[in-house]
């Protein structure tokens, strides 16, 4: 089994003492995180911690405390939206480079001020703990075991196929595709399930479908350039799995594919909740030529993880050193084959 850091948009981690999680929100206004010891891991450390003290009492207390986790550190980056220069009516657009951006400067600050380690730096120091005395994953008492990723809703961010971002996204607040989800809204299609009959009409300006056909009608030129058509917590987990590492290029462009969970793929706006699949029909009457049906995500069961944090960004953001070993293709995405 690969002892990467796996990236999850529900992260399933098992919790040692030492364990820790990160949680990432790519948000409107700029990028938060916490890194949080899981209840499991918090209550056994309160528990050893306090095994000397005379009084029991404090001992339950600081279990309670611990029962539902613990947040060690907090990190935030800001950014803003794009100028509307021309004052164009209800748009609200970000440049994905400044969520990267953001992405990368709160893990390193969290990584940084715990001193979080990988695995696989935590298992090789322990098998040589006499190796070094100044090594820092031997001195370090947090082992960073896996990194959660959430995001603002319904935002469309458009790929090329090598994951590179074709215009500026539109967030959920834009709302320049009024006509467009008129249209949708009075549009009836067969559902998922076989032979139910679709209502389309809670789909609002805001939703990610809208959004799909303004670019159709108004930028043909950049639609038939598309390959996925992206959220921005999706978009980010792509990129935390390397998809614009210099040295993995070939291998991820090769199997790496966009993932999402129910929720995001309800703001979608194409999305069947009684069948738990996209409605394709809906899609492809959106694009008869069949391409936004193609680019849409894969659907991950809420308990899934989408793939392993990649070996240049565990170097990018401290978490392990620059003369570590790379690891081997097959090794760096085992644990993920599953769901991605």
């Amino acid at each position: 089994q690969s002892q990467e850091t796996p990236i999850s948009a529900v992260i399933t981690a098992t919790a040692t003492m030492t364990d820790v999680l990160i949680g990432i929100d790519v948000g409107t206004q700029g990028t938060k995180a916490i890194a949080y010891l899981p209840a499991a891991s918090s209550s056994a450390s309160s528990s050893s911690s306090s095994s000397s003290s005379s009084s029991s009492s404090s001992s339950i207390d600081d279990n309670q405390k611990h029962q539902h986790g613990q947040i060690l550190a907090r990190a935030f980056a800001t950014y803003s939206l794009l100028p509307n220069n021309n004052n164009i009516a209800g748009r609200a657009e970000q440049d994905p480079h400044d969520w990267i951006v953001a992405v990368r400067s709160v893990l390193r600050t969290l990584i940084a001020d715990l001193g979080l380690v990988s695995p696989s730096s935590s298992s090789s120091s322990s098998s040589s703990s006499s190796s070094s005395s100044n090594n820092s994953a031997s001195s370090s008492k947090y082992v960073l075991s896996g990194i959660g990723i959430s995001g603002q809703q319904h935002g469309m961010v458009l790929l090329d196929s090598d994951y590179r971002p074709l215009r500026p996204a539109k967030l959920w607040c834009d709302v320049e595709a009024c006509q467009e989800s008129e249209w949708i809204r009075n549009t009836s299609t067969t559902g998922a399930a076989p032979g139910k009959k679709c209502r389309w009409d809670h789909v609002l300006p805001g939703f990610t479908s809208p959004k799909v056909l303004w670019t159709i009608r108004n930028e043909p030129e950049i639609w038939n350039r598309v390959r996925w058509c992206c959220l921005p917590h999706d978009y980010i987990n792509l990129v935390l799995r390397g998809v614009h590492d210099d040295e993995d290029d070939e291998h991820c462009l090769n199997t790496i594919v966009p993932t999402t969970d129910r929720g995001d793929a309800s703001g979608s706006g194409v999305f069947d909740p009684t069948a738990n699949r996209y409605c394709t029909d809906l899609a492809n009457a959106i694009d008869p030529s069949g391409r936004y049906a193609k680019s849409l995500p894969t659907i991950l069961d809420p308990l899934d993880i989408c793939g392993n944090l990649s070996f240049q960004w565990m170097k990018d953001i401290g978490l392990i050193s620059e003369d570590s070993c790379s690891p081997s293709h097959d090794n760096a995405t085992s644990s993920s084959s599953s769901s991605s």
